[in-house]
């Protein structure tokens, strides 16, 4: 993936990006060039093949959209991680810019601003006990609103829900040390008593659902 320099984000403005990141066949080897040495050494630790791959390709993906708003290659741009493990950038000339990345599946979504950002990205899958994980992991309040939908609309909006959470806790940064029953999520808008705006959005590959929590603006 080759991309012109790009423009700064406007400051109320969030970019996103999806990719297809199934192997792409003599290429990988190149698009493994573009990580550092400690994301390089993470994939050889994946003992799944298709995961291994996956990883590559969205951090590559990455590193190549990153490099094009801040100038240099992709495997010059350099990261620092906050106390949970959330990535920024470490280089002065884009400390002001904000991203989140995301992959399931055989798709990455990116998201890119200049606030607080998470998104998170999950593939609808049929075989999933979505009822026990939503009762286990959710708030009251969630569970309610997802059994109050008509049946045929309950799993998906299962993952709407999940993915809203996981954007959540991304843009916070606080990742999986913050419970998904600490907080419930509104169908659009902002959550309550919070600086934080979460709504779903859509991406152009069929079977999948996304969100998308910022500082609210």
């Amino acid at each position: 993936m080759r991309l012109d320099v790009l423009p700064p984000p406007e400051v109320d403005a969030i970019y996103f990006w999806t990719a297809t990141v199934r192997r792409p066949g003599p290429s990988y080897r190149d698009l493994l060039g573009l990580l550092s040495a400690d994301e390089q050494a993470r994939a050889a630790g994946m003992r799944n093949r298709v995961d291994r791959v996956h990883f590559v390709v969205a951090r590559a993906e990455l590193r190549t959209i990153l490099a094009s708003y801040i100038g240099g290659r992709p495997n010059e741009v350099r990261f620092r991680y906050g106390q949970h493990g959330k990535p920024e950038l470490a280089e002065p000339r884009g400390t002001d810019l904000t991203f989140s990345l995301s992959h399931s599946g055989a798709v990455a979504l990116c998201a890119v601003g200049r606030r607080r950002v998470g998104v998170d990205l999950q593939q609808v899958r049929t075989a999933l006990d979505w009822q026990a994980l939503a009762r286990r992991f959710f708030s009251s309040a969630d569970v309610e609103a997802i059994e109050e939908m008509p049946k045929s609309r309950r799993r998906r909006a299962f993952f709407t829900c999940w993915v809203m959470k996981e954007a959540v806790t991304k843009a916070c940064g606080r990742g999986l040390t913050l419970p998904l029953d600490s907080f419930s999520v509104p169908e659009v808008g902002r959550l309550e008593g919070s600086a934080w705006v979460v709504r779903p959005i859509q991406v152009p590959q069929q079977g999948y659902v996304a969100a998308i929590a910022a500082e609210a603006s």
